[in-house]
């Protein structure tokens, strides 16, 4: 399982989220928007790519930072 965010993931604990059937990688973004999130996945190295595209899951929390940011919810669900 992969997840990526804005900091309401730095609070969650990959090791507590793991055990022998699922390993779990968190990748935390405080203060991102979602095209932040979107470029970091893009820039991201290899072996977290590869991460990424191994992972039977895949949890993206975003969006709050846009919205705090005043755009709408309509533009958001849109990009």
């Amino acid at each position: 399982m992969y997840i990526a965010g804005d900091s309401i993931t730095k609070r969650l604990s990959p090791d507590k989220m793991s055990d022998n059937k699922i390993s779990v990688k968190i990748r935390s973004n405080p203060g991102a928007k979602i095209d932040t999130i979107n470029q970091h996945l893009k820039e991201s190295k290899v072996d977290e790519k590869q991460y990424v595209q191994s992972s039977d899951v895949f949890v993206l929390h975003a969006g709050t930072n846009d919205v705090s940011n005043g755009e709408s919810v309509e533009s958001i669900v849109s990009s």
